[in-house]
């Protein structure tokens, strides 16, 4: 047998044996969001699989409670990017949340899961805020190199929250300050009037690197 068809029967068995996790190791090691997740989707399966049912009983509020406490911690930090952070703990617990509502054998176990899709609007609101103001700090500094920068932040804030201030507007004018223009001319005559465009523009996988053909 080939070694890359052993290399894909272990990752295949390890995918097997991870969903059938009921997450009590994870639980162990003090990882309850994952023992959230995995005792969750062992009920989807099973919903009267027993451990799974006290993996998930035991470790449900210490997973919220973490992530809650690991977004106030973010939001009171002088950390850059904090909103950004915060945003991330709270869809965890939101993803719990939804994960537990589709699985009938889980929602036995918590009747009434905790969302906080509230304070998720309230802290991308602030994610988007803290992208599009270092997106215009970046932009700024005047080089091609914070001009990318600039628009992945810009990208980010419209994405956190959609067209937020003038962040579409900034993220074309980020690329365009970011994107080398390339004039591309025939070095030879075109007697059979072949048309190269879509093998000059074909390959071009940068994104801030455009190519032009002078009319």
């Amino acid at each position: 047998m080939k070694r890359s068809s052993i290399i894909l029967i272990f990752v295949g068995l390890a995918a097997i044996l991870q969903s059938c996790s009921s997450g009590k190791n994870a639980l162990k090691q003090g990882d309850y969001y994952q023992a959230v997740s995995l005792a969750v989707n062992r009920l989807r399966q099973n919903p009267d699989h027993k451990k799974s049912k006290e993996v998930l009983k035991t470790s449900y509020q210490f997973a919220v409670d973490y992530l809650e406490q690991s977004a106030q911690n973010q939001i009171t930090s002088n950390a850059n990017f904090k909103w950004k952070n915060a945003v991330q703990s709270y869809e965890q617990i939101n993803f719990l949340y939804e994960q537990i509502r589709t699985s009938p054998g889980a929602l036995k176990v918590i009747p009434n899961p905790i969302n906080k899709y509230k304070e998720l609007t309230e802290v991308k609101g602030k994610a988007a805020e803290e992208s599009y103001e270092a997106g215009v700090q970046a932009m700024l500094k005047n080089t091609r190199e914070d001009a990318k920068r600039a628009y992945f932040l810009f990208t980010d804030a419209n994405s956190l929250s959609p067209g937020y201030r003038e962040s579409i507007e900034m993220m074309e004018q980020a690329k365009f300050n970011a994107t080398i223009k390339v004039i591309v001319e025939p070095t030879f005559t075109n007697y059979n009037n072949w048309n190269f465009e879509p093998v000059v523009f074909g390959v071009n996988s940068n994104q801030f690197v455009k190519f032009y053909t002078p009319r």
